[in-house]
């Protein structure tokens, strides 16, 4: 992540218009579960309005697993303050049932078919999602579909990349802007899994096991089980070849994926006579089935597939996908670590990032997994530039870089709270006991895993309500309520299954733009 001087001369205090310009928002998911830590069987609240319109408070792949969406936030306050404003009011909205504080999952019934799907009513779009997720059922499992995470969106004004990169055509520099910080991402994301992984164990009902006593498979060591093989991990999706060099060559293999048959979902079926099984028999259903661990991403129009979008209208902004649920955050993460993450990515976007061979991609694959499963290994090592050198010498020379950005921010902002948030990262290097993931095998060890996060649960809700929401916050999100109740309403419904399965088939068949 080499940062010339001429490029830090775009972060100078004298000329701060982009800068001032950067926004971040937050996706927190997080599971409901009963007073006894299991997962909830209980539809979406109702009085928080329709999950399918819903601007803030939604569902992800089950009705158990709640999604919290910030809107773009000026300030880490900001983004930290709705989270923390939106869960208070849900948790209300829940009774006695609590917000599940970790990525890996509570203790699961033993039929996988008892965690239920997310339901979304009966318009064209709401069934077409439920059908999606039990597509992924079929395919992946419903347990693995349970992990929760929390996605970090983060953006720079269009005048910043035509500043970075030099091209005056809005769109383009953009595309070029995103492109050029997603390849420095791609790099060294695995330093953001060793920092803030917190997953290093789950409840033995996620392999469906029959033991209903709580009995915890802790990986010592591990950084993050949600990023490993056990968590986020398709064998299937290893053979795409996802390129993350340029905007063209990403949105052609992503549709690619989404047009190429592959043997086992044909033999599945996309129906079992009027029961839909999946959306599609190809590698992927839609685009978004793709777990990658960053997306560039655009606003879509009603019913429109995200690469349409990419290619239409270019990048609008980064969705970082790797990051574990924090368990002693109120919002799920901490302002700290949205300030670290800004200069990580302000970081990337300065660097000179030059295109990802095939090779290099599999050493970065091979990177993660060696994080997210033996993480803080004493002497552990990792492939940066071809050779394996030892992880804390590739922490610091990446760290070093992200305070030189973090003490340009600070110059712009005033005070230090950058600089702090990368320093108590640095600390980690040598301290690695204080790294998240080991304060949680800690814990683990002494109380079990279920054990400890229903502890961290109940403390997060306890604390959570000693709070208290503004009437401007509350009608906000009562306005979110009213509106999304209003939205599902009025969204289309077919007057029979021929028109359905035509609105599936017109969908799914979308043209992707593929080129070639």
């Amino acid at each position: 992540m080499k940062i010339t001087a001429e490029q830090f001369q775009k972060l100078a205090p004298r000329d701060n218009h982009w800068v001032a310009g950067m926004r971040r928002g937050i996706e927190r998911e997080a599971l409901r579960v009963t007073p006894t830590g299991e997962l909830a069987q209980t539809p979406h609240p109702a009085a928080l309005g329709q999950a399918a319109t819903h601007g803030a408070i939604t569902t992800d792949y089950s009705e158990s697993l709640l999604e919290f969406i910030t809107p773009l936030c000026e300030t880490p306050e900001d983004a930290e303050r709705f989270l923390q404003d939106v869960q208070r009011e849900t948790l209300k909205a829940m009774g006695d049932e609590l917000l599940w504080a970790n990525s890996m999952p509570c203790l699961l019934p033993e039929n996988e078919a008892d965690i239920p799907l997310a339901q979304y009513g009966n318009s064209d779009i709401g069934r077409l999602k439920t059908i999606y997720r039990e597509g992924l059922a079929w395919r992946y499992g419903r347990r693995m579909q349970t992990i929760a995470g929390v996605h970090y969106n983060w953006s720079l004004p269009e005048a910043a990349w035509q500043d970075i990169t030099g091209i005056a055509d809005g769109q383009e520099a953009r595309n070029r802007g995103y492109f050029l910080t997603l390849r420095g991402f791609r790099r060294h994301y695995w330093l953001l899994m060793w920092l803030f992984g917190a997953s290093p164990a789950l409840d033995r009902s996620f392999f469906g096991d029959t033991d209903r006593n709580g009995a915890t498979r802790l990986t010592s060591g591990a950084a993050s089980l949600r990023m490993s093989d056990l968590g986020y991990h398709n064998k299937a999706q290893q053979t795409l070849g996802i390129c993350f060099n340029a905007l063209d060559s990403y949105a052609d293999s992503l549709s690619r994926a989404v047009m190429q048959p592959w043997d086992d979902y044909q033999t599945l079926g996309v129906r079992d006579g009027d029961h839909w099984r999946q959306l599609s028999d190809k590698l992927l259903q839609i685009e978004n089935e793709y777990y990658s661990v960053v997306r560039p991403k655009q606003l879509q129009e009603p019913g429109e597939r995200p690469v349409k979008a990419l290619r239409d209208r270019g990048v609008n902004w980064l969705e970082v996908r790797c990051m574990d649920v924090d368990p002693w955050a109120g919002a799920g993460i901490s302002t700290s670590t949205m300030r670290f993450l800004d200069c990580f990515l302000t970081a990337c976007a300065l660097g000179q990032n030059p295109r990802i061979s095939e090779t290099e991609c599999e050493q970065l694959e091979e990177n993660q997994q060696r994080i997210a499963s033996a993480g803080r290994t004493h002497g552990q090592r990792i492939w940066v530039d071809g050779a394996e050198v030892k992880l804390t010498d590739a922490a610091d020379s990446v760290l070093k870089r992200c305070r030189a950005v973090a003490e340009q921010l600070d110059l712009h902002e005033g005070g230090s709270a950058h600089v702090a948030a990368v320093e108590e990262a640095m600390e980690h290097l040598s301290m690695p006991k204080g790294l998240p993931s080991a304060r949680a095998e800690r814990k683990i060890q002494k109380m079990g895993y279920l054990e400890w996060v229903l502890s961290r649960s109940e403390k997060l809700k306890k604390d959570l309500l000693a709070g208290e929401t503004s009437p401007e916050r509350l009608a906000e999100l009562a306005q979110l309520r009213d509106g999304s109740i209003q939205a599902e309403a009025a969204l289309p419904r077919s007057a029979s299954a021929a028109e359905f399965d035509a609105f599936v088939r017109d969908y799914v068949n979308q043209p992707t733009g593929l080129n070639g």
